[in-house]
């Protein structure tokens, strides 16, 4: 938690999610996060929250990795976490190579 001078009180979650085949478990962390984000907003703060979804909302993009049922259903589930209409969401992407963002 950062409490600036001024402005909203600002929440950072890194988020590092079960992989594709866990699903059970793999929805758990929306669950959770999504009810965190929600409170947060709730009370006027912001809550910024980034990581390894083990998803993508840009499978076409995939390279090397499965294209199973699993992996597409984990697609579903990550699509379905960022559209939540009872969220203000804003959403960025960025590709890591060699633990930087490009």
């Amino acid at each position: 938690m950062i409490r600036p001078d001024r402005g909203p009180i600002l929440f950072l979650s890194n988020v590092y999610n079960h992989v594709a085949a866990e699903g059970k478990q793999q929805q758990a962390l929306p669950d959770q996060l999504g009810a965190r984000l929600l409170h947060a907003e709730s009370l006027g703060h912001v809550h910024l929250a980034g990581g390894d979804n083990n998803a993508s909302l840009f499978p076409e993009a995939r390279k090397g990795y499965s294209n199973s049922r699993e992996t597409k259903e984990a697609d579903l589930r990550f699509q379905k976490f960022t559209l939540d209409p009872q969220r203000s969401v804003a959403w960025w992407t960025g590709h890591i190579k060699g633990g930087i963002f490009t």
